[in-house]
């Protein structure tokens, strides 16, 4: 199973069905089915199941996967199906919600990667207006602030004078 799946649905299988069409597909015998997939009924019968039932996980109607499980005998009532599509539904949320957060997360890196180079330039700014008579300070929170956005090593700052600018 694990060399098939996952993959993109195709109609070769329930699971694929179920999540093109966005309908439950149920099989009571993959046996004596007559619109039984070939691989799922190969599948079942490498795995000694008959009945099985794929619910798609649909969110805003898009489908997102889908749930299958089989047994060896027996069709599944309405009540399991019903119970196993409120299982599908609680997936898709689970789902939404770990996308969520993950956006949540990114959104607040992005904001606080802003908010330290925001905090940063306005540091830079307050030792430049205090630092009348001597540049070293400015240089000093220049490196400060750039190791410590960049995450460095090492950081600093050199200076060219005067005397080396004049020379040709």
């Amino acid at each position: 199973m694990r060399t098939r799946f996952p993959r993109p649905p195709r109609p070769d299988t329930v699971v694929g069905r179920a999540i093109i069409d966005r309908t439950v597909i149920h099989v009571p015998d993959s046996e004596s089915g007559t619109d039984v997939p070939v691989e799922t009924r190969d599948i079942a019968r490498a795995f000694g199941y008959r009945s099985v039932i794929s619910v798609p996980m649909l969110h805003e109607g898009r489908p997102v996967g889908g749930l299958s499980v089989a047994r060896r005998n027996q069709p599944f009532s309405s009540a399991q199906i019903a119970l196993l599509q409120t299982f599908a539904d609680q997936a898709v949320i689970a789902i939404e919600n770990v996308r969520l957060f993950t956006e949540l997360q990114a959104s607040n890196r992005e904001l606080t990667t802003a908010l330290d180079r925001q905090t940063a330039t306005a540091e830079i700014l307050r030792v430049i207006s205090s630092a009348h008579a001597d540049a070293q300070p400015v240089f000093d929170s220049v490196v400060q602030s750039a190791g410590r956005l960049c995450k460095t090593a090492g950081c600093s700052t050199t200076r060219r004078t005067t005397a080396v600018l004049g020379k040709r």
